[in-house]
């Protein structure tokens, strides 16, 4: 004998979803607006100039030198050498402390660019990019 009416037969053990699903909404809603949304915006800084600190690197004179299999080139000196013979045509601009942008093939052995590095150095020179052209 079934205490509820309508039958003695059991509907089985389901549960109704809909209020369960109801439920989550409002809770995906309570955290969508309980966060906060975040604006990053950029704003403009004025820093102040300084008169110490390090040089500035634009007031350095940027040399670049083509490296090829068998010299080296310097369109700006109009310069063609030996990698390491390099640092003879270099003199009067080793004085200037120039920043060197190497610019090789990457079928170019490596002992000429470490050639290169070494004649640059012996220039003084401690500041080397390189770069794929």
């Amino acid at each position: 004998m079934s205490p509820f009416p309508g039958g003695g037969e059991s509907e089985g053990a389901e549960l109704p979803l809909a209020p369960f699903l109801d439920i989550i909404f409002i809770l995906l809603i309570f955290v969508l607006v309980s966060t906060r949304m975040v604006d990053e915006r950029l704003l403009p800084v004025d820093l102040p100039s300084s008169d110490s600190g390090q040089e500035s690197v634009d007031d350095r004179k940027v040399i670049l030198i083509y490296l090829e299999a068998d010299r080296a080139r310097i369109p700006s000196l109009k310069l063609e050498a030996d990698p390491r013979g390099l640092r003879v045509g270099l003199q009067e601009v080793c004085g200037e402390d120039p920043i060197f942008k190497i610019r090789a093939s990457r079928d170019l052995p490596l002992q000429s660019f470490v050639e290169l590095t070494d004649s640059l150095r012996g220039c003084g020179s401690v500041q080397l990019m390189v770069r794929r052209p």
